[in-house]
């Protein structure tokens, strides 16, 4: 079973991009996160949408 949320951390190894393009993806609401605490997280869906090009 897949993760449905990833780190920051975990997201750029999974899809081979660095912090600084997620960031930047993330402030252009192409990718959408939810806050777990203090931890910020990818949601799978939107990494797909953004990265893979499929639909949600």
């Amino acid at each position: 079973m897949q993760p449905v949320l990833h780190p920051i951390n975990r997201f750029c190894e999974i899809y081979g991009i660095g912090r600084t393009k997620t960031y930047e993806m993330i402030n252009a609401k192409e990718l959408e996160t939810v806050k777990v605490g203090r931890k910020r997280l990818i949601t799978e869906a939107s990494a797909r949408r953004a990265l893979l090009g499929e639909a949600a």
